[in-house]
């Protein structure tokens, strides 16, 4: 029997994956991979990449560091990524079925093991130590902090459109 906070997780993860989506659907292709505030604000990545990273980081924390999958990730790519809304549908459906299925499998002990991953800045990661509850625990926060920065962007991007 799976831990009775995973299919809860699962349904959370997969409201923020929808709500993800809410915040893209609309938005032209080149917006989409282009499009930045007018303001010139630093650090702020068009939707497709922070997206992407979104899902990236996803995949890594879940099937990976919690699930024992190999993800062959490299964050620091991430934040260029371009491509379409499609693009990104599908890898989102992907992942949420691979996460059903990890979390259809792992238990307790296996949710109480520690993961370590060493340091790795060609990919940009940096060494982490957690418990693989933690390591979902972790995916689920991280999703809902970069939804919120898809609605502040799209409530940018709006507004602009509207000017």
């Amino acid at each position: 029997m799976t831990n009775p906070m995973l299919p809860a997780t699962f349904d959370i993860l997969t409201t923020l994956v929808d709500d993800i989506f809410v915040q893209l659907d609309g938005i032209p292709e080149d917006d989409l991979n282009t499009w930045l505030p007018r303001d010139g604000m630093r650090d702020v990545n068009t939707f497709f990449a922070l997206a992407t990273h979104t899902v990236g980081a996803g995949e890594y924390w879940i099937l990976e560091a919690a699930g024992c999958q190999p993800v062959d990730r490299n964050r620091s790519s991430e934040f260029g990524a371009t491509g379409t809304i499609e693009q990104l549908r599908n890898r989102y459906a992907q992942w949420l079925e691979a996460t059903a299925a990890v979390f259809a499998t792992i238990d307790d002990a296996t949710l109480a093991s520690i993961y370590v991953r060493p340091a790795n800045p060609e990919r940009g990661m940096s060494e982490a130590r957690r418990s693989r509850a933690e390591c979902i625990a972790h995916a689920l926060e991280h999703t809902a902090v970069h939804l919120g920065h898809l609605q502040l962007q799209r409530q940018l991007w709006d507004a602009e459109q509207a000017a």
